[in-house]
């Protein structure tokens, strides 16, 4: 990952992170993809303490305390790397929607991570990066994407995240559509079974298998069978209402597939260019037909993961 030119050590950073949907359909905490929708962060040294700043659309309700997964981050990654936390004030420019399954906790964990990086002065390792990122966030499918770019296929095993990044899908373009419904992750994965059978099992790793294939031979045809899931969305989606109705909308009217991106609500569609007009507008129409309204987003996929911007 080349994040040249790096300012100095302790002298003023700015930095995005992109917006990320993980699991992918069966990709159940594996498989991520990078969106081109960034939170801006911006780093600079403090006399004391840790400080933080939202500004943004979306930084109404983020904590401007340490408790700030941000600043959370910045420092458990700090100690991790120097033993010790250097002070600094953290900006958040938050331009992407909270509690929708668009990875906006894991840019708060990437920038922090990244953060403390160049705090301590320690040459910055992507490896180490997503170890770090991976044990604050807890699984690794939404912060190897912010932190590689493209899609990423990531496991997590006793401390260490094993990455590995894939080329998107040329010729599939990404839509979001995002209803007026905040799911947080925690309550989401409350909702997951203990238990899965053995036909479940095999129904979803057979279908990331060949998704991961679909991907390698740009066969965008196979993706509405390799995007199907039997691990978790069966359980998320019946709490999100119109959300079936805005699935099947969305692939009547063109969508090679269509999956819950991370935890919900957002759906995320992969289509062809010329129809994401018309996709998008099925499914936000689907969801107003159920009485919740739906913003959409049409995103491309993002080559970089996190990245020095200009201050």
């Amino acid at each position: 990952m080349d994040l040249t030119p790096l300012p100095r050590p302790r002298e003023p950073l700015t930095f995005s992170v992109p917006a990320t949907a993980a699991n992918l359909g069966p990709g159940f905490d594996c498989l991520g993809a990078a969106l081109d929708l960034r939170n801006r962060f911006a780093w600079q040294p403090a006399p004391t303490g840790v400080a933080i700043a939202c500004s943004g659309p979306f930084a109404a309700g983020l904590p401007v305390t340490g408790a700030n997964l941000c600043a959370v981050a910045y420092a458990r990654a700090a100690v991790e790397l120097a033993g010790h936390v250097p002070p600094c004030a953290l900006r958040v420019q938050a331009e992407i929607p909270t509690q929708a399954g668009l990875g906006s906790s894991a840019t708060a964990v990437v920038a922090g991570v990244f953060a403390a990086f160049h705090a301590t002065g320690t040459p910055y390792a992507a490896g180490l990066a997503a170890d770090l990122a991976g044990t604050i966030e807890g699984h690794p499918d939404n912060v190897a994407p912010a932190l590689l770019g493209g899609w990423v296929v990531a496991v997590f095993e006793r401390g260490r995240v094993t990455a590995l990044r894939l080329e998107p899908p040329l010729g599939a373009v990404a839509v979001a559509v995002t209803p007026a419904l905040a799911v947080p992750t925690v309550a989401s994965r409350q909702r997951l079974p203990q238990h899965v059978t053995h036909a479940a099992a095999t129904f979803s790793v057979g279908r990331v298998a060949l998704l991961v294939a679909a991907l390698q031979a740009s066969r965008l045809d196979l993706l509405g069978t390799a995007m199907q899931d039997r691990l978790h969305e069966p359980s998320r989606m019946p709490g999100l209402p119109g959300a079936e109705a805005a699935r099947a909308a969305g692939l009547a009217a063109g969508a090679y597939g269509c999956v819950l991106s991370g935890s919900g609500p957002t759906l995320l569609a992969l289509c062809p260019p010329a129809a994401v007009g018309t996709i998008g507008a099925a499914m936000r129409d689907a969801f107003g037909r159920a009485g919740v309204h739906a913003s959409v987003r049409a995103l491309p996929w993002s080559a970089d993961g996190v990245r020095v911007e200009a201050p």
